[in-house]
């Protein structure tokens, strides 16, 4: 619910929609996640970023670290997270490049092709192609990077949310490459 709020452009109610599922600490989530809440305080990291909200997204991000080394039994969880990391960098001021690559890094090692990405952490696709055509304009990633992008951002589940953003993006990098009639 919090993530349809926020591809909505709703980020109050997305917020509330996570507050509203959160528990206080039990055992099960501590072995798995670190956080001061159960998991799911992190959905809301995208609509905080919206809103411009650092502070409470650093806080939520330094509590979750230990999803980076969490096991791999929890994919589905483990790309939401990064795909909201990838969603709050894109939207900062400043790009922690460490931090990004860091975040790839941990995707890389999930072993999941776009096609097998659950559809909730899908997102993660696009707020790196997102993100990688940022770091074009900065002279930090190059066309071909954005071409990959592309062809991983092709191959995600189809979804209207997540298929608008590929046409978009597919559009952007045509007309970095002068294809007026592609555009």
């Amino acid at each position: 619910v919090s993530c349809n709020y926020t591809i909505r452009g709703h980020m109050d109610l997305a917020i509330k929609a996570a507050d509203h599922m959160l528990t206080e600490y039990d055992t099960v989530c501590t072995q798995i996640f670190s956080c001061g809440k159960t998991f799911i305080e992190w959905s809301k990291i995208p609509a905080l970023s919206f809103m411009g909200k650092n502070e409470e997204i650093e806080r939520i991000v330094n509590s979750s670290k230990a999803i980076f080394s969490s096991v791999d039994e929890e994919k589905w969880l483990i790309t939401h997270f990064l795909g909201n990391l990838l969603i709050h960098y894109y939207l900062a001021n400043q790009h922690d490049l460490k931090e990004v690559k860091n975040i790839f890094d941990r995707f890389r090692a999930l072993r999941m092709s776009p096609g097998r990405t659950f559809l909730e952490g899908c997102h993660y696709w696009v707020a790196k192609a997102y993100l990688l055509f940022e770091l074009f304009y900065q002279d930090k990633a190059s066309i071909n990077d954005l071409r990959h992008a592309l062809s991983d951002l092709k191959r995600i589940k189809k979804h209207p949310s997540l298929q608008s953003h590929y046409f978009v993006l597919k559009a952007h990098l045509a007309l970095l490459q002068g294809d007026y009639t592609a555009v």
